[in-house]
């Protein structure tokens, strides 16, 4: 495997995490239906990233081989559930590795960047969401040391 570097993203790398985002949003079409698939490139999706590219909502990290962005993550500072007795929590929104790059603990660097980030602005818990079906992600997240904690479920108002 070539090198591999995670930075944080810059403004410029904006286009290329749209595009992964892009290629996230075509590859969980199978397990949410519901998707914008405009979103990316779109007002709240481009001020989404922007945001977290900036710092002001969060973080995004990119993981880049030789130049080329191969993926990305972002995350940030969640407001805990008021009944639970952790105070400050982050989330890992979204993640994506190209499809060539899978397999190369990409993810895991990815990661471990964000929990550390997390750390260092002292949250005390980590969260993230998979779509039910998507046992390749539950599996890439259980694998790094996430538990299950809860089960999302929803029905069409019919």
């Amino acid at each position: 495997m070539d090198k591999v570097v995670i930075r944080k993203a810059k403004e410029d790398d904006l286009k290329d995490i749209q595009e992964l985002s892009q290629q996230l949003f075509i590859h969980d079409q199978e397990f949410i239906p519901y998707l914008d698939m405009n979103w990316s490139y779109e007002g709240i999706g481009v001020n989404y990233f922007k945001d977290k590219i900036s710092g002001k909502t969060g973080v995004c990290f990119i993981a880049d081989v030789d130049g080329k962005i191969v993926g990305y993550l972002t995350g940030g500072l969640v407001k805990s559930d008021s009944w639970r007795t952790i105070v400050k929590m982050t989330e890992l929104d979204s993640m994506i590795v190209a499809d060539k790059f899978r397999g190369q603990k990409i993810g895991k660097i990815l990661f471990e960047q964000f929990m550390k980030w997390s750390k260092s602005i002292k949250a005390e818990r980590i969260k993230v969401r998979a779509s039910a079906g998507n046992f390749n992600a539950i599996k890439f997240y259980e694998k790094i040391g996430f538990v299950q904690y809860a089960t999302e479920l929803e029905q069409e108002v019919k």
